[in-house]
């Protein structure tokens, strides 16, 4: 998924063009997707994947499972941050994935907990200095892509896995957490 194959990208013609020797030579070289991002990079990259909560067991704690368990070991130091200690936690342990619980992250709102979780995030992310994150849920991304920013991360990936909008709330929570959404947008890549 990270690195394709030079020949792929050719069309027939260019292809026809193309001596023999060009073609293996084509064949025989890689390209990275994210070149601009793995420019004079050395060693694996910190990659942070963050989730709102670890339980329960459903579709966004399986995609953030399948991303830490499948990105190559050799290109990425993966730590997953996560709320609570529950089916992702285990199963991330299990893999031999390293998870780092956060305290306040949970998923109701509580203003106390929210501005605690900003504060966890931003020091966390300036002590470990993370080359990626990953921010997974609609509440993650908010505070997470605010947090990265603020702690002068690079890159910030954002994964909706539902619109917190679209949930049976009041008319002007709606509005609010579509703002949020459209904020959170704005602050990642």
């Amino acid at each position: 998924a990270y690195l394709i194959n030079t020949n792929t990208m050719l069309n027939s013609k260019q292809s026809d063009d193309l001596s023999r020797q060009e073609k293996s030579n084509k064949n025989n070289q890689k390209h990275e997707v994210f070149e601009d991002f793995f420019e004079n990079s050395r060693g694996a990259r910190k990659l942070f994947i963050c989730i709102t909560k670890s339980q329960p067991w459903g579709g966004a704690q399986k995609y953030v499972f399948d991303i830490a368990t499948n990105t190559p070991r050799d290109q990425f130091d993966t730590t997953v941050l996560l709320g609570g200690t529950g089916d992702l936690k285990k199963k991330l342990d299990e893999a031999g994935v390293k998870t780092l619980v956060l305290k306040n992250s949970q998923r109701d709102i509580d203003a106390k907990k929210e501005f605690g979780l900003l504060f966890e995030l931003i020091k966390t992310f300036k002590k470990e200095k993370p080359d990626i994150i990953h921010l997974n849920s609609s509440k993650m991304g908010f505070t997470g892509a605010l947090a990265g920013r603020i702690a002068g991360i690079k890159k910030i990936v954002f994964t909706a896995h539902g619109w917190a909008f679209n949930e049976n709330r009041s008319f002007f929570s709606k509005c609010f957490f579509r703002i949020l959404h459209n904020i959170t947008i704005m602050l990642c890549d």
